[in-house]
């Protein structure tokens, strides 16, 4: 498996869209096999899913995503791991130490809205899958 993580000075950059840069890890049997650091070549829903993909990524650790990324990514197969800040290296270690869920749906799918404390795009929030 590899997991990709945007990165600016070893920590999860906030906005995912952004991010310009990733570090990968390759896993097997729950432990990292290695790391390496790659630039996106830009920024942007689609570039950055384009890259994801073709980097093999098939798990993406991150803090916030937009709804159209998350469907950029469904159609990709790539799964992802949203609320996730800090030290990359200690996210993925926690994750691998299954100490953070895997979760589908931050949000309605209206630009990435948050589906929280109602949903702040002014639609109706059906099924935005919040936990």
């Amino acid at each position: 498996m590899r997991i990709a993580v945007p990165v600016q000075n070893g920590m999860v950059v906030p906005a995912f869209e952004e991010a310009t840069t990733f570090k990968l890890y390759d896993v097997e049997e729950n432990q990292i096999t290695r790391e390496l650091t790659l630039s996106a070549g830009g920024s942007g829903s689609e570039l950055l899913a384009d890259f994801l993909k073709s980097a093999g990524v098939s798990l993406l650790l991150c803090a916030a995503i937009a709804g159209k990324t998350i469907a950029l990514l469904d159609q990709r197969n790539i799964l992802f791991q949203w609320g996730v800040l800090g030290q990359a290296d200690q996210m993925v270690r926690e994750y691998l130490a299954n100490q953070l869920a895997l979760r589908k749906n931050p949000g309605c799918g209206h630009g990435g809205c948050s589906c929280e404390d109602g949903c702040d795009c002014g639609d109706e929030c059906e099924g935005c899958g919040w936990e």
